[in-house]
């Protein structure tokens, strides 16, 4: 159920970025980036997309993943461990 939750407004604020871009209301690359990160934990897609972000844009992608963290920390989640990582 915490999944779908987190996949269905990762979704949510992906479309609410889009429309953002269009309209002087919404921030669209704040809702966006938001979306993003929250994807980033479930999907394997957007875990890929992040990759090439990161070795494409480093400094942005470094922005990115210090706001991550302090959402992160203001929300008490714990990061994944690792998936390239196997548990010995």
């Amino acid at each position: 159920m915490k999944r779908i939750l987190k996949i269905s407004l990762g979704i949510l604020l992906i479309l609410l970025g889009l429309i953002g871009l269009f309209l002087p209301i919404l921030q669209g690359i704040l809702f966006l980036l938001l979306g993003t990160l929250i994807l980033s934990s479930e999907s394997k897609r957007v875990r890929r997309l992040m990759a090439v972000l990161r070795l494409r844009y480093p400094k942005q992608y470094e922005k990115t993943r210090q706001l991550g963290n302090k959402i992160r920390r203001f929300f008490r989640i714990r990061p994944k461990p690792s998936q390239s990582n196997p548990k010995k």
